[in-house]
């Protein structure tokens, strides 16, 4: 079997098993929305994940936060319109076929996840009209740069 890295994944690839630590869940407030992961893989790699709203409740009695599985039988789709929350050029989309196993947490996983954008390339993460979802409950629409008063440039959004 050969494990594959999270960097290796792109839109209709072949679902190659990674192992990965699930560092984040969550849902939009809208009505019959499907549910986000967010996963990391030894590396530091990082993939956003979704579940159709139909198949909720099953992922949500396989999967913990924090904890690592090896993943299979996974779809690899485009990059989600919003929320958009890191510049993979892929995500990962699970349905009832995908096989997670749980494995011992080895000290190998990171526990977060850092991808910091300078504010110049928050415009090519947003595109014309989405939206990038920044942190907890933090959404950035719209950037502009603009200068202080003593005329050095920085980013507004």
């Amino acid at each position: 079997m050969q494990e594959g890295r999270i960097s290796s994944i792109v839109p209709a690839g072949p679902a190659i098993p990674i192992k990965i630590r699930v560092i984040r869940k969550w849902q939009p407030r809208l009505r019959n929305s499907d549910m986000y992961y967010f996963f990391i893989d030894k590396h530091g790699d990082g993939i956003q994940a979704s579940v159709h709203w139909l198949d909720k409740e099953l992922f949500e009695r396989k999967i913990t936060l924090f904890s690592c599985y090896l993943l299979e039988k996974y779809i690899c789709d485009d990059q989600p319109t919003p929320p958009r929350v890191n510049s993979h050029i892929a995500s990962i989309r699970m349905g009832t076929k995908a096989s997670l196993t749980l494995i011992p947490t080895p000290d190998a996983f990171p526990m977060y996840y850092f991808n910091f954008c300078p504010y110049s390339d928050l415009s090519l993460r947003i595109g014309d009209d989405q939206e990038l979802l920044t942190g907890n409950n933090t959404r950035i629409f719209k950037t502009s740069i603009t200068s202080t008063n003593k005329s050095k440039p920085f980013a507004q959004s």
